[in-house]
């Protein structure tokens, strides 16, 4: 299950909150349990991108210019 399927769940979660009137309560909370798992999954997939930093040689490479 990816981040949109833990949000679709979510937003299920609360349409059924306004129906269920009588258990609205564990309904926004069932809504809250899939906006958490959202959140950790989102979290998890950008850690586990590679990082975007560019590398660069620096100063070590760089020749010294003779007097």
């Amino acid at each position: 299950m990816d981040y949109t399927d833990c949000s679709a769940m979510a937003l299920a979660c609360l349409e059924r909150a306004k129906i269920d009137v009588k258990n609205k309560d564990k309904w926004t909370a069932r809504a809250e349990r899939w906006n958490e798992l959202a959140r950790g999954e989102k979290s998890w997939r950008a850690q586990k991108r590679p990082s975007q930093q560019v590398m660069h040689a620096g100063p070590m490479t760089q020749q010294r210019q003779q007097s």
